[in-house]
Parts: structure tokens; sequence; C-alpha cells
């Protein structure tokens, strides 16, 4: 019984409302994965203008999920019910996986693993990209898919004509090229943390830095 408990606990953990599904307490789930909706999309929001947001973000998402663990741990009920409240939690895992949450997710973390932004954005630096801006003007640092599909690049913007955008690197180390606007991936934000490259040591000079245009 204790084993089967602690199953509770990591899939309370692992997806928002998903140990009290397991756990028999639908209601409970469904709300608590709505607060969790609700909450993605106000930090999104709230961290497109400031930073702190972000970090909010960070330390706030896993004390949620550790919270919903513990709770789903205590309120697991007989191991008469497991093998049905586990059928009815599996087919909720692709709603809780796919659902409406990840599209909303505005903010995200990207890692740079090149020097062809600097000094604005160096080898190391991971900051936020804001999926949904409101619109984009000359000088913002944007991703882009340019050489594969599904891999971002980091390009500044130096000129914007209809539906087409000029862009190029901080280090000319490519040559300005002109892409539809439909290719823009995001606005870089602001640096979060940086690393140096191939060890763990963060550079305390480059923590919630803005980003120069």
């Amino acid at each position: 019984m204790k084993m089967r408990r602690w199953s509770y606990f990591l899939a309370g953990v692992s997806l928002p409302g998903f140990g009290y599904a397991c756990a028999g307490y639908y209601t409970l789930a469904l709300a608590t994965y709505v607060f969790a909706f609700a909450a993605v999309i106000g930090l999104s929001y709230l961290a497109t203008l400031t930073p702190l947001a972000f970090v909010a973000a960070i330390i706030v998402g896993p004390c949620f999920l550790i919270f919903s663990g513990v709770s789903s741990y205590r309120l697991a009920r007989s191991p008469r019910t497991v093998v049905k409240k586990w059928l009815v939690a599996c087919i909720l895992v692709p709603i809780f996986l796919f659902g409406p949450m990840r599209h909303f997710e505005r903010v995200i973390m990207f890692a740079v693993p090149t020097d062809s932004m600097s000094p604005s954005i160096i080898s190391g630096d991971h900051f936020a990209l804001d999926q949904r801006p409101s619109g984009y003007k000359v000088g913002d640092i944007v991703a882009i898919e340019l050489e594969h599909p599904n891999r971002l690049t980091l390009r500044r913007i130096k000129n914007i004509t209809g539906e087409s955008v000029s862009v190029a690197t901080d280090t000319n180390e490519y040559p300005p090229s002109e892409i539809p606007s439909h290719m823009l991936r995001g606005k870089a934000l602001y640096i979060v943390y940086s690393r140096v490259p191939g060890t763990l040591t963060l550079r305390k000079d480059r923590f919630l830095l803005p980003i120069a245009n």
C-alpha cells in the first residue's frame, strides 16, 4: 500500500492535478488543472513585462507540483479501486500532456550555443523568449527558423518592409538576409542567467540582464 501511495505522489509532481485524478478526486484534479492553466497564462504575460515574474514561475511551479504530489499521497484511497482509477488516469494523460496549457505558454527559456549575437547575447546565456510578442521593431533580437526546420537561430532585425524582414548577426558572421515575417518565432526579452560553456560555473554579471537593442 505504501508503494502504491508513492505512485500517487509521483503522478502529482509530474502533471498538475494528475495525482488527484489517480486517487479518484476528479473534481479536485480538474480544479487544479484549471488553476495551473490560469497561472501559466498570467505568469507568461507578466514575464513579458519583468524578469521577476519569470523567476517567480521557476520557483512557484515546482513548489506547486510538490504540494500537489504530497496532497495526492495523503488522499490516496483503498487499493481495491486503484486499477479503475489508473485506467481513467491513463485516458486523462493525453489531455494533460497535449492540452491547451502548453499552447498558452508564452515565455520560454532559450539557450545560446554561439557568439553570433555578441556582445548582447553570448554563448552560455539562457534568456527568456516571448513566442507571441505584440509586434516586432528594428533592433529586436529574434528567433527564426533559418537553416533547418524546428531549429531556432538568433538574428537582429535591421529593417522591416511589408511582409519581409531583413535580419543579420551582430558579429557579421553571416551576411544579412531577408526572410518572410512568418519565419519569426519570438523576441528575446532578457537574460535570465549565463553559464560558462562546458562548465557549471555561473557568470555573476549576467543575471536578469536586459538585452540591449
